[in-house]
């Protein structure tokens, strides 16, 4: 759980979010310690629209919302 609380609501849309639970690695993933999150590399095997669309059943669920950039948010929080 805090490894999602630090990957969502921290300015990260579906593409970073896709690539760190895929385990991608790059500037955008290294540079920004996305790497040393929990959940980093556990949906390795997933391909980047399974993984999409359920990002897209939890936000349609209200586990998750949209920031004004499109960040994810858990469905609880408020952006700052």
């Amino acid at each position: 759980m805090a490894g999602r609380q630090k990957l969502i609501g921290r300015g990260f849309g579906d593409r970073k979010t896709i690539l760190s639970l895929q385990g991608g690695t790059g500037e955008d993933i290294d540079d920004q310690g996305l790497d040393q999150v929990g959940g980093y590399g556990e949906l390795a095997g997933m391909d980047e629209q399974t993984i999409k669309d359920r990002i897209e059943t939890l936000v349609a669920a209200g586990l998750l919302k949209r920031g004004i950039y499109h960040t994810l948010l858990d469905g609880k929080e408020t952006e700052s």
